[in-house]
């Protein structure tokens, strides 16, 4: 993986004029932080190689103008949205597995052929929803794949984020901290939240015993 790039960096690699505008557009992607900078006034670090990916292939890129009468969509937001509305449940429960498989593997569990065949259907089950649009946008599919699995990355990196584990160094009980600001694990679907927060396996313990819960 490339360097984490701040958000200011960020807003120069995607051409925008002030890192609040960058925060606004990845999120509107569905891009998260990778973590934050440790400190008072710390940025948040992003993945230069995700950002990359979704500018090269955001929806909408390249579009044939002969056929934007075709579409309702009169802005590259808005044909970002329609893409988005077009993932099916199906499609969204096979990226969810692609989420699981990932954090198996940091707790031990390694299925390779079971993440390997999630990640196919996932990036297939985009490219299958997005099939018609892409084609009335593009002219054809010769970069319906490539998008897909761009758009696949983006989908599971929003998905572990969505898990990352709570404990931060502002927060985490006496003795334990990380090198960085925030734990890089991941939670487990399976465990209780403490103090209505969810933490990975490594630090579950500490704030259970903190907290007085029975393990």
């Amino acid at each position: 993986m490339a360097e984490p790039i701040t958000t200011g960096e960020a807003a120069r690699m995607l051409g925008l004029a002030s890192p609040a505008a960058a925060r606004r557009q990845l999120s509107r992607w569905g891009i998260r932080p990778l973590h934050r900078q440790a400190g008072k006034g710390g940025e948040s670090m992003w993945d230069p190689d995700i950002l990359q990916a979704a500018i090269d292939n955001r929806a909408g890129r390249g579009a044939r103008t002969d056929l934007a009468k075709e579409t309702t969509m009169t802005t590259t937001t808005e044909l970002e949205a329609r893409y988005v509305e077009l993932i099916s449940p199906e499609t969204r429960a096979a990226v969810q597995s692609v989420v699981e498989h990932t954090i198996d593997a940091e707790y031990g569990r390694q299925d390779p052929d079971g993440l390997n065949g999630a990640h196919i259907l996932a990036a297939a089950g985009i490219s299958m929803d997005w099939h018609r649009l892409w084609v009335d946008v593009n002219g054809d599919n010769r970069h319906l794949p490539s998008a897909a699995v761009a758009q696949l990355r983006i989908m599971v990196t929003a998905g572990l984020e969505a898990r990352r584990c709570a404990c931060t160094a502002d927060i985490a009980p006496s003795g334990h901290r990380h090198v960085d600001y925030q734990c890089t694990g991941h939670t487990e679907h399976d465990v209780p939240a403490v103090y209505g927060l969810l933490f990975c396996g490594s630090c579950y313990p500490v704030y259970a015993d903190a907290a007085g819960i029975p393990q």
